[in-house]
């Protein structure tokens, strides 16, 4: 069955499917934006003073930009009407220059406007080639367990953050993730006992032999070597052990 009014126009009208289909979908863009832009003010109107962000933007930026906007528009009209008449150089003329303009628009949006609007919300921005518009940097993490090591440049590297990262996750067996274990039971024990946690002690505890006693797999004197160290067993011990 062949569909009507796709090529020659209706003659009650004028209009063929596909005008028609244009007009439709011009319609509702009206409806959606007109819904937005009555929001924004009733929104606006009805703010605390010091909400919205007024004095970040240049008027003459934001009109030369929507002179870009507007100019675009144009262009792509003009690609269209080269094209319908056959005109593929034409068409191809007012086409690109039609995407030179969404650059230059992109460009102000991106380097100039966004960032004052983000920077007055608190919106963060992670972009580590761009430091001056860059809110904050994410650390290389190795995780074991509950066992997490972060290493960060500041931005200046990544790809030396990552490669300590691997470095130190080479590092890290599971007897780490075991004196993790051992250590949070101690302290909790310490807290409960002493009212704190803090302990010149943990320092002392802490350290290669502590490794040894649980590689070894003797726990019972692990944990009675952080015990002692924090104040809660006599030291009086084993010189081994100690």
């Amino acid at each position: 069955m062949e569909i009507p009014y796709t090529v020659k126009p209706r003659p009650d009208t004028g209009l063929y499917n596909a005008k028609l289909g244009i007009w439709l979908f011009l319609a509702s863009e009206v409806m959606l934006f007109g819904a937005l832009f009555s929001s924004y003010v009733l929104l606006r109107v009805g703010a605390e003073p010091g909400t919205w962000s007024m004095g970040l933007m240049d008027i003459k930026v934001g009109a030369g930009n929507t002179m870009v906007l507007i100019a675009s528009s144009m262009f792509i009209v003009l690609a269209w009407a080269e094209l319908k008449q056959g005109n593929l150089a034409g068409y191809k003329k007012w086409k690109w220059a039609t995407i030179a303009c969404a650059v230059v628009f992109l460009c102000v949006k991106w380097s100039y406007e966004w960032p004052s609007k983000f920077k007055h919300y608190d919106v963060w921005l992670n972009s580590a080639d761009d430091p001056e518009h860059c809110s904050f940097t994410l650390p290389a993490v190795t995780t074991h367990n509950d066992l997490q090591v972060a290493v960060s440049t500041n931005g200046r590297s990544p790809a030396v953050a990552a490669w300590l990262r691997r470095t130190i996750d080479g590092a890290i067996g599971p007897e780490h993730a075991t004196v993790l274990t051992l250590a949070s039971e101690v302290r909790t024990e310490l807290r409960a006992t002493a009212g704190t946690s803090e302990s010149a002690g943990w320092e002392a505890a802490l350290d290669d032999n502590l490794l040894d006693l649980v590689r070894s797999g003797d726990l019972d004197a692990a944990r009675h070597r952080i015990r002692t160290a924090v104040g809660l067993e006599d030291p009086l011990m084993d010189e081994a052990v100690l």
